[in-house]
């Protein structure tokens, strides 16, 4: 009787690690407001996982916020999902393109150490607990999931016994949550294998790109058009990760 219940068991553990060591996705909603750096992101999510690979996909949503100066700003929504980043968990790199990165960026200096904590909650059904951690200029905490025992999560947020769940950071500027997993049979493939690239480029030669585009747009003095109003072509200093202090 003793064996015949270790043996239910071992097989209850193995089939639960083996429903989510297989395909699946995990939908999420973003919202980051940044009225200092003039960003917003409004969007819906998909992380589509076939074991230690997988792609993050972006559904831009409409909105309109206000800046610390008052001005208002907008986003249209996409009306089909972009595709954002290719992460490959056994190679601890992940592949995407970035505006004025001329080519493919290849990130692996991304992970973050993560402290975990006892502090615990339900997500979608699921027991939850906390982690924190700094990630590209922001501090964060995330709650995770060992019932699906998957290191990934949105974006880059990853590295954890278990799916992340949600993620906010402390300034209040960066909210991930998640909306919903469901079983997928769509597979995940390298999508930039396909493309060629121009240029190759880690993150930190990545991010001196962009200061120096940054500076350029800065550098441009306000012009004034024929109704009289004074502004400039701008581009945001933060986004998720902060690149320009």
């Amino acid at each position: 009787m003793i064996n015949t219940k270790v043996a239910f068991i071992y097989f209850l553990s193995l089939f639960s690690t083996m429903s989510f060591s297989q395909k699946f996705c995990a939908k999420y909603k973003t919202i980051v407001l940044d009225p200092e750096s003039t960003f917003v992101e409004y969007s819906e999510n998909e992380l589509v996982i076939n074991d230690g690979i997988s792609i993050y996909y972006s559904t831009r949503l409409d909105t309109i916020f206000q800046t610390t100066t008052g001005d208002l700003w907008s986003t249209p929504s996409s009306k089909k999902r972009d595709m954002f980043l290719f992460k490959d968990l056994n190679k601890k790199h992940v592949h995407s393109y970035r505006q004025f990165s001329r080519g493919l960026v290849i990130d692996s200096s991304y992970s973050v150490a993560w402290n975990i904590s006892n502090e615990k909650k339900v997500i979608l059904g699921y027991n939850c607990q906390s982690a924190i951690g700094t990630f590209r200029g922001r501090n964060y905490k995330v709650f995770f999931t060992s019932e699906i025992p998957v290191s990934n999560g949105p974006f880059k947020f990853d590295g954890l016994p278990g799916l992340v769940l949600e993620v906010r950071s402390d300034d209040g500027v960066v909210s991930i949550t998640s909306t919903g997993i469901i079983n997928t049979d769509e597979i995940v493939v390298n999508p930039f294998l396909a493309m060629q690239h121009d240029k190759l480029m880690n993150w930190e030669e990545y991010e001196k790109v962009y200061q120096k585009e940054f500076k350029k747009f800065d550098a441009v003095p306000m012009t004034m058009d024929e109704t009289g109003f004074r502004g400039k072509t701008t581009i945001p200093k933060r986004f998720i990760e902060v690149i320009v202090q």
